[in-house]
């Protein structure tokens, strides 16, 4: 029999920006950021354009229960942060980077799913 140690679990940050190459927001310039922070694993939206709608960062942990939205309501440069000290050491976090309508809660696109360790 052979053993092993059991996993220790660093975690990994992890980044998605959307960009719909339309407007005044091509180039460098994303709409919407999405991060996950394993140290004190923080999730933050980030509105990076001029384009009338606002960034959302749409976030799960494991495979428990529908995704959560992190709006960043307060037009270009607005950033806003929380931290999720519920989210389970080793969980998988899944984030994507998204644009939408924060007055009726309607999100407009999205990128694919990233996924990041807590």
């Amino acid at each position: 029999m052979i053993l092993t140690p059991a996993a220790s679990f660093a975690g990994t940050s992890q980044f998605a920006k959307y960009q719909s190459f339309q407007g005044n927001c091509t180039g460098a310039n994303y709409e919407a950021w999405a991060y996950f922070e394993q140290s004190g694993d923080k999730v933050t939206a980030t509105d990076m354009c001029v384009d009338g709608h606002s960034a959302v960062t749409k976030w799960k942990a494991g495979n428990l229960g529908d995704p959560k939205l992190l709006w960043a309501s307060g037009g270009a440069g607005d950033s806003v942060t929380i931290s999720r000290p519920e989210i389970p050491e080793g969980a998988d976090v899944f984030i994507k980077a998204c644009i939408g309508e924060f007055g009726s809660k309607t999100v407009i696109d999205c990128t694919e799913w990233k996924v990041g360790v807590a």
